[in-house]
């Protein structure tokens, strides 16, 4: 069973002196295995890994684009690979 998260961004408004409400669906996560990854993830998070475990990988699709995200247990501690669908590592977003 394909696990999915829904991340929606609800915007209010008046209308008519009733109350609408829209919803965006801004990004979708589906639980992927990693036999179902495509080649090029899988051999990034299996060299990422390099012989610890894949605990976790997620397909994120934003504005029609698909990453991919992993999370890589290393000496007991968890570890976050976020990827492209080519299998390049993805920068990690700006702090604010």
């Amino acid at each position: 069973m394909t696990a999915l998260a829904l991340s929606i961004v609800a915007l209010v408004a008046t209308l008519g002196g009733g109350l609408a409400i829209a919803q965006t669906i801004i990004e979708v996560e589906r639980s992927v295995a990693l036999a179902d990854a495509p080649e090029p993830v899988r051999k990034a998070l299996m060299a990422a890994a390099s012989g610890t475990t894949v605990s976790s990988l997620e397909s994120v699709e934003r504005k029609g684009t698909v990453t991919y995200e992993a999370v890589i247990k290393q000496n007991g501690h968890p570890r976050t690979v976020a990827l492209d669908a080519g299998g390049q590592p993805l920068k990690p977003a700006a702090k604010k």
